[in-house]
């Protein structure tokens, strides 16, 4: 009934204490990232003292697959996988470990920042040609009784796991649809009907991070070194989350 996993992008984060004139270090990103493929970086120009989340420079790279945000408070690494490659597993982690030692990278150039926490949100489609309600049927027996809703056009199910007493695992299914909208078109709002999806299926997302430590014990840092251990667990959790979707 489900197609076999897709996994469509990546994205890893660093977080880390504030760094207020983190833009001036622009150029030692710009240093690394130059022979890595990326092209120069988007400069956000605002005052330093402005809220610490917001970008101060983001990078992209040339054939567009990846994106790295900067903020003051942490690094933020978006990555899309190819359409030929969604299906492989394997080019999938050696492509986000690849990515996250990137993120690393940049960090050092800060200085001796110890990095709070870290994490890695992999997204994944399962598309169906069932139909409509036999998709929400699936997702409706993850919940622990009947929603006793008759007419569901939408489920979303979240759990919150912790994970060897130091992970947060963030679960989350629900259905989605893709429609074919034109390019140029002049009505303002698109009918986006059930029926006319071009697509439909079920989406798992899976956040998994080491913040957990960080909330409980006022000593942790994370650290490059639990890089491999945060990518297995995610892969690990993804699968937990799949198989338990093929045995509903």
């Amino acid at each position: 009934m489900l197609s076999f996993p897709r996994y469509l992008n990546s994205s890893f984060t660093i977080n880390f204490e504030r760094q207020i004139s983190i833009r001036r270090k622009d150029h030692d990103f710009e240093d690394i990232l130059k022979n890595k493929g990326f092209l120069q970086p988007q400069t956000i120009q605002i005052p330093d003292e402005f809220g610490p989340e917001v970008p101060r420079m983001i990078f992209y790279s040339s054939d567009k697959s990846c994106q790295i945000i900067i903020s003051q408070i942490n690094i933020v690494l978006n990555l899309i996988h190819p359409d030929d490659r969604q299906e492989d597993v394997n080019e999938c982690k050696e492509q986000i470990l690849y990515a996250a030692q990137v993120s690393f990278d940049l960090l050092k150039k800060l200085g001796e920042i110890k990095p709070y926490f870290c994490g890695l949100v992999n997204t994944v489609r399962l598309h169906s040609k069932e139909k409509e309600n036999d998709v929400l049927e699936i997702l409706t027996k993850l919940l622990s009784k009947d929603s006793g809703f008759s007419r569901l056009h939408d489920i979303v199910v979240k759990i919150t796991n912790v994970v060897s007493d130091r992970f947060f695992s963030n679960i989350t299914w629900k259905n989605y649809r893709i429609w074919k909208i034109p390019q140029t078109t002049e009505q303002d709002w698109q009918r986006l009907s059930q029926t006319e999806a071009i697509e439909k299926g079920i989406e798992i997302v899976v956040d998994f991070n080491d913040r957990y430590m960080f909330n409980e014990n006022s000593n942790y840092f994370s650290s490059s070194e639990i890089v491999t251990e945060i990518v297995e667990g995610n892969f690990n959790e993804l699968n937990m989350a799949i198989q338990r979707l093929k045995e509903l």
